[in-house]
């Protein structure tokens, strides 16, 4: 039995069509069910910067300024259930030779499904020595 020429005719070109045809589909559907879920906003006020410094490390630091704001975006559910707690603020020192020479970036760790949409200031700077109190 063979197939009617419909079929077989540019059957090459037939199948890298399909092939396309569900790439693409596989795309767009990939990312619907996200798209779809509604989100909210939240914004973190005052959230301490902690530094993390290399194991052993004696030197103290201090960051000016001490606190950042984050604005954050989620699920309803997940920002409504979300800790202070659950949302670090830190600057990584463990790269630089002198992490005081230039103004460090505040790198944000949130729960799944959290987005961090912006960090203000986006950077600290970080002086050795701690002022104690007098």
């Amino acid at each position: 039995m063979t197939l009617p020429r419909i079929v077989t005719h540019n059957f090459g070109w037939k199948l890298l069509a399909l092939a396309l045809a569900t790439a693409v589909w596989t795309t767009l559907h990939s990312g619907a069910q996200n798209r779809l879920k509604p989100t909210t906003a939240l914004t973190l006020s005052q959230v301490p910067v902690t530094l993390l410094t290399a194991p052993g490390s004696a030197a103290a630091y201090r960051t000016e300024p001490a606190a950042v704001d984050l604005d954050l975006s989620g699920p309803p559910d997940l920002l409504g259930r979300l800790h202070r707690r659950e949302v670090q603020a830190f600057v990584d020192l463990t790269r630089d030779a002198d992490p005081t020479a230039l103004p460090q970036r505040v790198r944000v760790v949130a729960p799944t499904g959290v987005d961090v949409q912006a960090v203000t200031p986006q950077e600290v700077t970080v002086s050795s020595g701690v002022d104690h109190p007098r």
